[in-house]
């Protein structure tokens, strides 16, 4: 199995077409706003509205990691494995060169930007079935950057954001449109 699963990360890292280097480091507000209610950027898709929830789960992560919010960091709600480490979670480590620590909700234009900037997310293959419009999925910090200075950032889900995507982004636009992760069967 463990060959297995090596052959899958490295697999994933070439699917993701996630940066090959570190993202880039820049100062950011690491406080989250009181009310995430910001005003979202141009041409990004519409987030789910007040008070929507998506998936199931958000089991609460071990050995400590912690959530953009301070808390502990969830499990990102998605029907297939994900996070760098295909355990549910987005969180980074050593061997993370594309930092995977961003939850979200992917959006039909998200899709389409990160496929016209070779990231196939929408073509299934091999063990990953391709994601669609509402899909939770950890993406890189340095993709949700370049989706977000685009104007198609997808929703995030906060609780499964791993703190480590405030190098890249800052609080303010990572709640500007943030979903819930749904507590109770819908």
């Amino acid at each position: 199995m463990p060959s297995r699963l090596a052959l899958l990360l490295v697999s994933a890292a070439a699917l993701l077409g996630c940066h090959s280097e570190p993202a880039a480091t820049q100062a950011v507000d690491p406080v989250m706003p009181a009310s995430p209610a910001a005003v979202e950027p141009a041409g990004a898709a519409a987030a789910p509205g007040p008070g929507a929830c998506v998936g199931r789960g958000g089991e609460p992560a071990k050995l400590g990691m912690r959530n953009v919010l301070g808390s502990a960091l969830r499990s990102c709600p998605s029907r297939t494995a994900t996070g760098f480490h295909r355990d549910g979670f987005c969180s980074t480590g050593a061997d993370d060169a594309g930092v995977h620590v961003v939850c979200a909700t992917v959006t039909s234009a998200f899709l389409q930007f990160s496929a016209a900037h070779g990231n196939d997310l929408i073509t299934a293959r091999g063990d990953f079935p391709g994601l669609r419009d509402g899909d939770a999925w950890c993406l890189c910090a340095a993709r949700f950057r370049e989706a977000l200075d685009a104007g198609v950032a997808p929703p995030v889900i906060v609780e499964a954001t791993d703190e480590a995507a405030l190098r890249t982004i800052s609080s303010a636009e990572l709640g500007a449109h943030p979903v819930e992760i749904c507590r109770e069967p819908r």
